[in-house]
């Protein structure tokens, strides 16, 4: 006997199911302030004067899972509410067990919701780890994921890392490397094994402020590269020794015994209006470190990390992929043992 009852489509969305931003399984990582809600995460640094501060270059969302594919649930910012921003790169990249595997980007000014595929690939039942990192410098949300109902996550369990807190302006944001994994500050904490907090803000001229976000992400390590915007806008040298002094002070009296190391101005092969001054800020951050007489503060020349070479940079100022891959390995050369 048949059955001659209509029989109903088993629609996608019952062998589909949603993980929450508020699932224990995933871990935020790489951030200075994060924002969770069951229904949102999302990040700035708590910079009130810098447009950038909305920013979360290399913040990372991770799980461990044996889904096949997953849909992450990005959201991007309207830029007529970032007054002053500029998005130098709106590209976040997605890897699979440490390898790249997706990119994502803003599709118009507008921003909004979008949704990135990501082919986890293995065998059924694998389990792999799962990355998702933030671009370099627009706002991004992130908005859940979208699996296989079958699918599990588990929280990735690592041992604690050195924080690494890497301050300055927009060489340390990263702007024009081409992805938030071709910059110099997550490729030297990558190979150095720390995890990351960027702190580097465009246009930043140095702030001794700026020590009160620097000293909330209780860092392990700090690298301080800052100058060329006070040199280009003309800060007087008085000025600039002033603040660079009240900095490391600031830094030492919130951090007692952590490493911190100064880096000086890189060359600029470009043709910069200001910069053939640059020599004398360097010289001021050489007297800074210098009077500290404190031995876990340390300088670093700059110019030593890469060459005044237009091959290594995009603009003539900033480096391009090629001169943030040499500054993090000739840094990671010559950084002190912690």
């Amino acid at each position: 006997m048949t059955d001659d009852k209509p029989r109903r489509k088993e629609s996608a969305s019952v062998k589909a199911k949603k993980v929450f931003p508020d699932d224990p399984a995933i871990v935020y990582s790489g951030y200075a302030h994060l924002s969770l809600t069951h229904e949102l995460a999302s990040f700035d640094r708590k910079v009130k004067d810098s447009p950038f501060a909305a920013d979360s270059p290399c913040a990372t969302v991770a799980f461990r899972t044996n889904a096949a594919l997953v849909q992450a649930e990005i959201e991007y910012a309207d830029k007529r509410d970032l007054p002053g921003h500029h998005t130098f790169n709106s590209t976040g990249v997605c890897l699979v067990d440490g390898e790249a595997r997706a990119c994502f980007t803003r599709s118009d000014d507008a921003g909004g919701r979008q949704h990135v595929k990501l082919a986890v690939g293995g065998e059924r039942g694998q389990f792999r780890d799962v990355e998702i990192i933030l671009p370099i410098a627009d706002r991004v949300s992130f908005r859940g994921l979208s699996v296989e109902a079958a699918a599990e996550f588990h929280r990735i369990h690592r041992k604690r890392s050195p924080v690494y807190v890497a301050y300055g302006d927009s060489i340390t944001q990263g702007f024009w490397a081409s992805d938030p994994t071709r910059t110099f500050p997550y490729l030297l904490a990558k190979a150095k094994g720390w995890q990351l907090v960027n702190m580097g803000f465009g246009g930043r001229c140095v702030s001794a402020s700026d020590v009160f976000a620097l000293a909330r992400l209780k860092p392990d390590i700090l690298t301080v590269l800052i100058g060329v915007n006070d040199c280009l806008g003309c800060t007087s040298l008085d000025d600039f020794a002033e603040e660079c002094s009240l900095l490391l002070y600031n830094i030492r009296f919130f951090r007692h015994g952590v490493p911190i190391v100064v880096i000086t101005p890189l060359s600029v092969p470009g043709k910069w209006e200001g910069t053939e001054s640059l020599e004398r800020y360097r010289e001021v951050l050489r007297r800074a470190v210098q009077v500290t007489k404190d031995e876990a503060i340390h300088l670093v020349e700059g110019p030593d990390l890469i060459p005044s070479d237009l091959q290594y940079f995009h603009d003539g100022l900033h480096p391009n992929d090629a001169g943030f891959r040499l500054m993090a390995e000739r840094f990671a050369a010559r950084f002190p043992r912690t």
